[in-house]
């Protein structure tokens, strides 16, 4: 490119943990942000008491090799807590 700066996109990705620790994460370009969580909960693997968190990272478009990203939570969503809290 003329400026030397490479082209990149924004990505928006839908994050939900659990208190064991399990995690699930969905997002796709145009996805609403209630429409990105619904489909991480969909499977059921998370339960209980549920941390939602958006990540907003800007991807440099495709590179001849993966690219491992380091991100930081831009946005904490809403605390859920599960019908069937844990007694332990």
């Amino acid at each position: 490119m003329a400026n030397g700066r490479s082209k990149t996109v924004k990505i928006r990705i839908a994050l939900a943990v659990d208190r064991q620790g399990n995690w699930g994460a969905a997002g796709w370009k145009g996805a609403k942000d209630p429409e990105a969580m619904e489909q991480v909960m969909e499977p059921g693997e998370i339960s209980g008491t549920v941390q939602e968190y958006f990540l907003t990272i800007d991807v440099p478009l495709p590179m001849p090799k993966p690219i491992e990203l380091n991100a930081a939570v831009v946005e904490a969503g809403e605390f859920i807590s599960g019908s069937e809290e844990e007694a332990a």
